[in-house]
């Protein structure tokens, strides 16, 4: 066998296979990048590791000033949970966590999307990981009560309320 004039055909049958197993796109490409992840640490108590942390300093969502109202130091749940917004920005009037659509919530839109549909995104200047985002939206899953829940207590994977 002449292994130049099968070279060819090889070459073509490996770029077939190629093509063919190749998805397209990846639903979530932050999960392959060093320090994304597209799962909430088990453990993670989501109002004190992440909007403790990023969210409630003295300048944005603390308790003694918070911007647009909003104090992410305690008992959030109850802040946002079917809760219209306010503070004067574009965003007034919009249900911040609506416990029947809690994927388009606007609580989840301002840390999730990179254009929210008013106001900016959050937190302002350093935006959250993939992995801190993901355990907002299962922390505002859980205390919306899951997809068209009535707002209940979340669990454990939450942190506490």
């Amino acid at each position: 066998m002449n292994y130049c004039r099968a070279f060819p055909y090889w070459v073509s049958i490996c770029a077939g296979l190629l093509v063919a197993g190749c998805p397209g796109a990846l639903s979530d490409p932050d999960r392959f990048v060093e320090g994304g992840s597209s799962t909430c640490p088990p453990g993670t108590d989501v109002e004190k590791d992440i909007f403790g942390t990023s969210c409630s300093s003295k300048l944005c969502h603390d308790s003694d000033q918070p911007a647009a109202g909003l104090d992410l130091t305690a008992n959030v749940a109850s802040q946002v949970v079917g809760v219209t917004s306010s503070g004067g920005e574009e965003c007034d009037g919009q249900l911040l966590l609506d416990p029947n659509d809690p994927e388009g919530s606007l609580f989840l839109e301002k840390v999730a999307a990179k254009t929210p549909r008013c106001g900016d995104r959050m937190p302002l200047g350093v935006p959250l990981s993939a992995g801190e985002i993901d355990c907002v939206r299962q922390w505002v899953k859980q205390v919306s009560g899951g997809a068209g829940g009535g707002g209940g207590a979340p669990s454990d994977a939450g942190g506490d309320q």
